[in-house]
C-alpha cells in the first residue's frame, strides 16, 4: 500500500539544547538527540542525563517525541554502563531508541521490550529481507540506506509492516553508512563510533599507475569524494506517495540557526502539500533561505536515479551560500591605475535579485582566492526587477570585473533563525557522572546484575585473559575473486578457499568451473570451498541469488560466507537448506560484531539451520577486545565445537563502498583495473576499483600483515586467518601462504625462537614490508 493516512513525520536533529528548542519552535514532530556517550555524532555537544530529562519534559509538553540515538557499535567493556543508563533513561522516555549495534537490540529486547527500536541508517538496510529480519527482531522503524531510489523504497513499502524513514535534507556520506572504515584505518577515529574524521571531505588526485610510470589524471587535487547536500522539497509529494512514514533532517553537528531554518521550511511545505496537494510548488525565496544556511550544492541524492555522475562536487567541500551576482563595476582609489583596471578598490557594484543589507557578509571569488566583505556602507542605486548596489570597501585589491559574489551570511535570516531559540535557557550544569545508577529505573540492580552475568559481564569486563586454544588447528583461508584463479592456488597451503565474485555467482558461471566443481566434490581432501555472497544486494537480485545458492547446494556446496542481513534471513529460512543439515555459514566482518551481545543476537537468528562454522569479528576491535568476546561465547555455548573465529590477516582491506560511478575518477581505458589510485595530500595512495553493480570500492593505502604478531593473535582465541588475494599475483599468493603456514607450524611446535628468527628474516622480503597492523593492537576510539 502506498500513500499515508496521516502526515509524514518531520524528524529534526538536536546536537544541543538550543538546537532542541529551535526544532520544537520550528514545528518538528519528533527530535533525535544523543547522550554524551554512544551516539554517531560524538563531536556534537550532546546531552548529559539531566539535560535529557529536561529535553524530554520540554518536548512532551509540546506533543513532540524524543528519539535517543545510541547508533554506534559498542564494546564489551561498555555494555555494563549502557545497561544501567538505559534502565534509568527508559524510566523517563519510551518514545524510541535509534541503534546500529545488534547487541543493543538484544539488550533492549530482553530488558526493555516496550521501547520502540529504530534501525539506524548505519545498519545499511536496503532490501526487504533485511527489513523482515530486523522487523522480526522487534524493530518498529528502519532508517533506510541513503543510496536507495524512490522506486526501490516503494518496493520495500509494499512488502513490510516496518515503518520506513529516510533522510530528506543535509550532508551525505560518500560510503554506504555502516560500511565506512576509511577514517578508522587512516587515523584511528571510527565513523561507526561517531568519531569520523571526514576523509571524504578532503582533496585527492586520481593517479593511474602504468608499470613504473605515474599518470596524474588531473592537474591539481580536488574533492573527489565530497557529495553534494541532499535536498528534497521539490520531490516531497513523490516521497509521501512512496509510503514513507518519516522524513529526517540531517544536522546534529549543525548550528541552532541551521536547525531553525531547515526544519521550519520543511514544516511549511509538508503542511502545504497536505492542505493543497494539487497546487504544491516550492518558492524560490525559500530555496534561497535554505542555501543561506550551511549548504553545499544541492541535489536529490539517489532518489531519482541509482547511477549518479553529478552527485560529487569536486570544487568545494564546505558551504557555498548563494550566488547573488557578479561585479559589474569597480571604483578605485586615486592611487590605482584605473585605465588598466588595477589598484585598490574602494567600492564594487553588483546587480542582484536578492537583497543585500548592512551586516551581511559577502564572499567574492577572485582569481587569487576568496575575499570576505562585511557589508557596512551600501547604497541601493536603482531597482528594475533587480537590486543594483554600490558596496563600499576598506580599500582592497584583487577584485576584477565579473568576479562572482556570494552571500556568505544573511543578517535578516540569521535574526529570524535566532528568534526561534533565543530564550532557550539550555545551560544546565553538567553532571559529575553521566548518570546516577542509583536513580530509580525500570529494573532492580539485582536483576540487571543477573542479566549481565549471562554474558559474563561485570564492572571490570574487558580485562579477561585466557590461554590460547590449540594452535595445531589453526586454519588459513585464501580469498580469491575469480574462479579461473582457483587452478593456480588449489594445491597451495590454504585449508579453505573463499571465492568472491558476485558477477560469477549471480550469472551461474561459478558452478561451471571444473576446478571449483572438484573442490565442491572434495576431490581435494581437507580443502573446503566457501562461497562468498554480496554485502550489497537489492531486491531485484535476491531471488536470483537464492536460485544460485540452491544450484550450488545441489552440486554439493556446503559453506557460505554472508555479509548482509538480508542474505542471513534468506539462509535461515530456506527450506532446502533446512533439509540439508550439512550447510554451514561464516558470519562476515561487515556485521561489525564488537561485543558478545551482538554475536549472541546473530547466533540465535541462524540457530542450527544453517549452522555456523565461522565468525569474523569487527575489523575495528583489537586483540584484547576479541579475546573478551571469544571467551564469553565459549562459556555461553560450551556444547558448541568447531566454530572458527577469524581475523583479516593479510591483504588490502576495503575501507569504502559507494553507490557511485567509477568513471568519475578514471579514463575509460582503466575501467575496473587495479591500477587506479586516489592520492591524498600526504602522498598516500588508496586503490580504487569498480564492481559489477556500478559501486566504487576504495582500499586502504597499505596492506595488512599479521605474520609478525601471530603469537598474540593466536592466544586471543583466533584460530582462522583470512588472506585476501586482491591485487596480488598468483605466485605471490603462494609465497605468502607458504610463509604463514610455516610460521604457524613453528608456533604450534613450540619453536617460538625459531619463529621469531624466521619472521625477522621475512622483514626484508618485499611481500612483508611497508605494511599496516590494522586494529590488531590500537583498536579505535
Amino acid at each position: 500500500m502506498t500513500g499515508n493516512k496521516s502526515k509524514i513525520e518531520l524528524v529534526a536533529p538536536a546536537g544541543g539544547f538550543e538546537q532542541l528548542v529551535a526544532a520544537l519552535n520550528a514545528g518538528a514532530d519528533s527530535v533525535y538527540l544523543g547522550f554524551k556517550q554512544y551516539g554517531a555524532r560524538a563531536y556534537a555537544e550532546n546531552f548529559n542525563f539531566r539535560q535529557l530529562r529536561k529535553a524530554v519534559s520540554k518536548a512532551h509538553a509540546r506533543g513532540v517525541k524524543i528519539y535517543l540515538t545510541l547508533n554506534t557499535i559498542i564494546k564489551d567493556d561498555e555494555i555494563y554502563d549502557i545497561v544501567y543508563f538505559l534502565n534509568n533513561y527508559t524510566n523517563i522516555c519510551k518514545d524510541g531508541i535509534i541503534i546500529q549495534d545488534a547487541g543493543l537490540c538484544r539488550i533492549i529486547q530482553d530488558l526493555f521490550p516496550d521501547v520502540p527500536m529504530h534501525a539506524s541508517t548505519q545498519m545499511n538496510i536496503h532490501n526487504s529481507n533485511s527489513l523482515d529480519l530486523f522487523g522480526t527482531a522487534g524493530f518498529k522503524r528502519a532508517v533506510l540506506a541513503r543510496e536507495m531510489t524512490l522506486d526501490e523504497i516503494k518496493g520495500l513499502s509494499n512488502k513490510t509492516k516496518v515503518s520506513l524513514e529516510i533522510f530528506g535534507h543535509g550532508s551525505q556520506c560518500y560510503c554506504y553508512s555502516g560500511k565506512c572504515y576509511f577514517s578508522s584505518f587512516t587515523g584511528g577515529r571510527s565513523g561507526n563510533r561517531g568519531r569520523c574524521a571526514q576523509p571524504c571531505r578532503m582533496k585527492y588526485t586520481p593517479v593511474q599507475v602504468d608499470g613504473k610510470k605515474d599518470i596524474y589524471l588531473s592537474r591539481s587535487p580536488s574533492y573527489l569524494l565530497s557529495k553534494k547536500d541532499l535536498y528534497t522539497l521539490d520531490i516531497l509529494p513523490e516521497i509521501i506517495v512512496a509510503g514513507i512514514r518519516a522524513l529526517k533532517m540531517e544536522g546534529r553537528m549543525k548550528s541552532p540557526e541551521y536547525v531553525a531554518i531547515i526544519v521550519g521550511t520543511y514544516r511549511k511545505y509538508i503542511d502545504l502539500y497536505y492542505r493543497d496537494p494539487e497546487n504544491y510548488k516550492v518558492k524560490e525565496e525559500d530555496v534561497y533561505k535554505i542555501k543561506q544556511m550551511f549548504s553545499r550544492q544541492l541535489c536529490n541524492g539517489y532518489y531519482k536515479s541509482s547511477s549518479l555522475k553529478n552527485i560529487i562536487d569536486p570544487g568545494r567541500s564546505g558551504s557555498i551560500g548563494n550566488l547573488i551576482g557578479r561585479i559589474k563595476k569597480i571604483d578605485y582609489s586615486h592611487s590605482g591605475r584605473v585605465k588598466r583596471g588595477y589598484g585598490r578598490a574602494e567600492a564594487i557594484y553588483i546587480n542582484s535579485k536578492w537583497p543585500v543589507r548592512s551586516g551581511d557578509i559577502l564572499e567574492v571569488w577572485t582569481r587569487k582566492g576568496n575575499k570576505k566583505i562585511i557589508v557596512k556602507n551600501i547604497d541601493r542605486i536603482e531597482e528594475k526587477g533587480k537590486y543594483y548596489y554600490r558596496i563600499g570597501l576598506d580599500s582592497e585589491d584583487g577584485f576584477s570585473l565579473k568576479d562572482r559574489v556570494i552571500k556568505y551570511f544573511d543578517k535578516k535570516i540569521d535574526e529570524e533563525a535566532k528568534s526561534l531559540f533565543r530564550y532557550s535557557s539550555g545551560n544546565i550544569k553538567d553532571d559529575i557522572k553521566p548518570y546516577n545508577r542509583k536513580t530509580s529505573g525500570i529494573h532492580s540492580r539485582e536483576k540487571l546484575r543477573q542479566y549481565l552475568e549471562r554474558y559474563h559481564i561485570g564492572e571490570d569486563s574487558g580485562k579477561i585473559i585466557v590461554k590460547g586454544n590449540n594452535t595445531e588447528k589453526i586454519k588459513l583461508t585464501v580469498k580469491i575473486y575469480n574462479s579461473r584463479e582457483l587452478e593456480s592456488i588449489q594445491d597451495g597451503d590454504a585449508d579453505n578457499i573463499l571465492i568472491s565474485s558476485q558477477q560469477e555467482l549471480l550469472s551461474g558461471k561459478m558452478i561451471e568451473n571444473e576446478v571449483l566443481q572438484g573442490l565442491i566434490k572434495k576431490d581435494k581432501p581437507g580443502k573446503q570451498l566457501i562461497i562468498d555472497t554480496p554485502d550489497i544486494i537489492y531486491d531485484r537480485d535476491m531471488d536470483k541469488l537464492k536460485s544460485e545458492i540452491d544450484n550450488l547446494i545441489e552440486r554439493g556446496a556446503k559453506y557460505f560466507r554472508i555479509s548482509n542481513p538480508g542474505i542471513m534471513k534468506l539462509m535461515s529460512q530456506c527450506d532446502n537448506i533446512k533439509k540439508n543439515n550439512g550447510i554451514k555459514v561464516i558470519i562476515g566482518n561487515t556485521f561489525n560484531i564488537s561485543n558478545i551481545a551482538a554475536l549472541d543476537f546473530y547466533y540465535n537468528i541462524l540457530g542450527d539451520y544453517p549452522g555456523i562454522s565461522g565468525i569474523e569479528l569487527s575489523p575495528e576491535i583489537n586483540m584484547e577486545e576479541s579475546r573478551s568476546i571469544i571467551d564469553s561465547f565459549k562459556k555461553m555455548h560450551r556444547e558448541k565445537r568447531g566454530i572458527d573465529f577469524s581475523v583479516f590477516a593479510h591483504g588490502f582491506f576495503k575501507v569504502m563502498t559507494a553507490r557511485c560511478d567509477i568513471s568519475l575518477y578514471e579514463n575509460s581505458s582503466s575501467m575496473g583495473h587495479a591500477n587506479l589510485f586516489l592520492e591524498d595530500r600526504k602522498k598516500y595512495r588508496f586503490r580504487i576499483t569498480g564492481d559489477e553493480n556500478a559501486n566504487t570500492l576504495i582500499y586502504n593505502s597499505k596492506n595488512i600483515c599479521s605474520i609478525f604478531d601471530l603469537e598474540i593473535i593466536i592466544t586471543s582465541g583466533i584460530n582462522s586467518l583470512l588472506i585476501d588475494s586482491i591485487f596480488m599475483r598468483p605466485e605471490d599468493i603462494k609465497n605468502i601462504l607458504k610463509n604463514y603456514r610455516k610460521a604457524l607450524s613453528l608456533i604450534a611446535g613450540n619453536k617460538v625462537d625459531v619463529y621469531r628468527s624466521f619472521t625477522e628474516d621475512l622483514s626484508s622480503d618485499p611481500l612483508f614490508m611497508d605494511y599496516s597492523k590494522g586494529h590488531f593492537f590500537r583498536g579505535v576510539e
